[in-house]
């Protein structure tokens, strides 16, 4: 666990570029206001693209983004871009939805917009941005050719719960964290909560306010754990509509591997990765993104 963490930290500072972006908001057809980040360098249109989804907090800022966005699994002419959901990537929630990190009627909203303009999509979600991915791909009608994920949860709530046993309450971060990011992202003045993060960790902060926001959007009370599968749950509950690719790494110190679906792993092909911690596969496993690259490749061709 402390070596995953160590590499995950390490990969954070070393593998970290600040890349100028071309941002471009969007509206979907629900009305919800999202961004996606198109490198300057990127064609908006080439034989393949692929769409970076980062985790529910966070943007394509993070360490990982570049990390593959730079690597060599993404060739010169090829084109990539940074999805964002509302709330995310410069956008401001407007109005309360009764979405979870699951949803994917922008995320698909943005692929059909993009579909005519490539050969082949390939979209990656790190993190807890693997979790729309790999709804998406269990829809009839996916969209795009190829997904993957990278140290994505199965059931979110798993992994805090787990977090929220260690002597390092690893939680406490991600709840702080995450009052922040309802701030930034317009959700926390549509959400009559707490004012204060308090106590900050999953169960008294996170799950509670999340429960709060569906209540306000759909009128009626239900649990986490009744909203779960619908709505938090990223696991690969039928074979996918497309190829799928999930990636983990056997030390990740965020996503740990206790807390998987292990029964419904046989849905798609899996890699365990022996280093890189947490989404810094693409730094700490050299020859990673070129498996993936020939992975995508191969899945495109089908």
């Amino acid at each position: 666990w402390w070596k995953g963490l160590l590499e995950t930290l390490l990969s954070a500072v070393l593998s970290f570029r600040w890349l100028r972006y071309d941002r471009e908001k969007l509206r979907s057809l629900g009305g919800h206001e999202y961004c996606v980040w198109w490198p300057p360098s990127s064609p908006r249109s080439a034989k393949l693209c692929w769409v970076l989804v980062p985790g529910g907090m966070s943007s394509g800022r993070d360490f990982y983004i570049t990390s593959l966005g730079l690597s060599p699994a993404i060739a010169r002419d090829e084109s990539w871009v940074v999805f964002h959901n509302p709330g995310q990537g410069g956008t401001r929630c407007e109005s309360i939805s009764a979405h979870g990190l699951t949803r994917t009627d922008c995320l698909s909203h943005f692929l059909r917009h993009i579909r005519e303009q490539f050969d082949s999509i390939v979209v990656v979600g790190f993190s807890a941005g693997g979790m729309p991915a790999m709804s998406l791909a269990q829809e009839e009608q996916p969209i795009a050719d190829a997904f993957v994920s990278v140290c994505s949860p199965d059931r979110i709530r798993l992994v805090f719960e787990d977090q929220a046993s260690w002597w390092l309450r690893v939680d406490v971060f991600f709840a702080l964290w995450f009052h922040l990011c309802m701030r930034t992202g317009g959700l926390f003045e549509l959400v009559p909560f707490k004012n204060f993060p308090w106590p900050p960790t999953w169960e008294g902060y996170m799950k509670p306010f999340s429960v709060k926001s569906f209540e306000l959007a759909t009128g009626q009370h239900r649990s986490f754990e009744e909203l779960e599968s619908e709505h938090f749950d990223g696991s690969l509950r039928m074979p996918p509509k497309a190829p799928c690719l999930r990636i983990w790494c056997v030390d990740d110190p965020i996503v740990t591997a206790r807390t998987l679906e292990h029964g419904r792993l046989g849905h798609c092909e899996v890699w365990w990765e022996k280093s890189g911690g947490h989404c810094g596969q693409f730094y700490w496993s050299p020859d990673c993104a070129q498996r993936l690259r020939e992975w995508v490749l191969r899945a495109c061709k089908k």
